[in-house]
């Protein structure tokens, strides 16, 4: 049976997981706190990766690059997580693949009407997993779009390599 993950990278990131058989699974991107700064958890990262890494057909990463009046130390930490990241996946021997925004956004977002893509997101991942709660815990009353994205680029490999 094939696997997918999709991983949309940063500390407000997420991880979707998606099967075959339809199983959808979305968590947000596993974060410590540091004194008054926040990071990957890299140790719980790299435990969830290795737990789903034996089936794994293709996990899909969206890339991560410089924003035009991005400071120079948000960018360091956007390319920190980013390189966390692959070098797990790397190190665990996960296929993988980088994926543009605007490349996933294309096929994911075809027939819709333009709007905000974080919304547009959110919308399109309700429609195709209405099971799935896209809640980042259960207080919250917004959907997480860190989780929507990541289902959404899962989605997108799956379709690609399946």
């Amino acid at each position: 049976m094939s696997h997918y993950i999709g991983i949309d990278p940063g500390l407000s990131g997420g991880i979707a997981y998606l099967n075959e058989e339809g199983l959808a699974q979305v968590w947000t991107m596993p974060v410590l706190t540091i004194g008054t700064k926040k990071e990957i958890n890299i140790k719980a990262l790299s435990s969830w990766l290795k737990a789903n890494a034996y089936a794994c057909t293709m996990v899909g990463v969206e890339t991560q690059h410089a924003m035009p009046k991005q400071g120079v130390s948000s960018m360091f930490k956007i390319g920190k997580g980013y390189g966390i990241i692959l070098g797990i996946l790397s190190a665990l021997d996960m296929p993988f693949t980088e994926v543009r925004a605007g490349e996933w956004q294309k096929v994911m977002f075809t027939g819709y009407p333009k709007e905000n893509t974080k919304d547009l997101s959110k919308k399109i991942a309700q429609q195709l997993y209405p099971a799935v709660d896209f809640k980042a815990t259960v207080r919250c009353t917004n959907l997480h779009d860190g989780m929507t994205d990541a289902i959404l680029i899962a989605t997108y490999i799956k379709q690609k390599h399946a």
